[in-house]
């Protein structure tokens, strides 16, 4: 069994639920068959979505490195990082510290394709979806991909930033209306692509699910990193 590093604190309740996730999914039925958990919350980490959208502002990368340098250096085999908009720099953080990065898009396409998903819509921060990085990766696994119109983005964010990274809960209302719209346009399931997003389906459960049009890229990525470990998933 691998012991898992994560590099948290983007944001902070996001890498919370993430443990929670990798627990319950975990198939343990003692204590010592979970998986070893190493975490570095830091919540201040830069902003991934400013920096993105405008790369005066200060770089997370380094912070990155140097957290999951940390890890690796407490024993971490696997690193996972609860935050969707971070994916844009895995391949820099592999890179500079030749550990493997659990890539949260990679494994959803993936999902989606088993699951014969050819269409979804994509509620996610501006800084992914700028950078096309979510879209690319299921384009080629053959999915279409459908994002919200500039006022419905708009509510992702507000849920985002104004919501869950404040401390306040979401209005699911909201959230389901951009799936509607996204829904309207010809997507069959619709991605919750930011960790702050998972973390409003927490609070909503069991509302947020398949049957209800949703699917939690957090879930996924907490499913590949038990496996990435060497462990069962439930």
């Amino acid at each position: 069994m691998k012991t898992l590093g994560v590099i948290g604190g983007a944001g902070p309740m996001a890498t919370a639920y993430f443990m929670q996730q990798v627990i319950g999914l975990t198939d343990a039925a003692t204590d010592q068959e979970h998986i070893r958990i190493l975490v570095d919350n830091n919540p201040l980490i830069p902003d991934r979505t400013s920096y993105i959208l405008d790369n005066t502002k200060d770089n997370p990368e380094p912070v990155f490195v140097e957290m999951g340098e940390r890890l690796v250096a407490a024993g971490a085999k696997v690193l996972a990082i609860p935050c969707i908009t971070a994916s844009y720099f895995i391949p820099r953080i592999e890179e500079r510290l030749g550990v493997k990065v659990v890539d949260t898009l990679a494994e959803t396409a993936a999902t989606l394709s088993e699951m014969g998903i050819d269409a979804v819509g994509l509620m996610a921060t501006d800084g992914t979806i700028k950078t096309g990085i979510f879209q690319k990766i299921l384009e080629r696994s053959g999915i279409r991909v459908f994002l919200p119109d500039e006022e419905n983005q708009a509510i992702v964010m507000e849920a985002i930033y104004d919501c869950v990274k404040a401390g306040k809960r979401v209005d699911v209302n909201k959230l389901y209306h951009v799936k509607d719209s996204l829904v309207r346009q010809g997507a069959k399931l619709c991605i919750l692509g930011c960790t702050e997003l998972s973390v409003a389906a927490m609070d909503m459960a069991p509302s947020f699910d398949m049957d209800h049009g949703f699917i939690d890229a957090m879930e996924i990525l907490a499913k590949s990193s038990i496996a990435e470990c060497g462990c069962k998933v439930k």
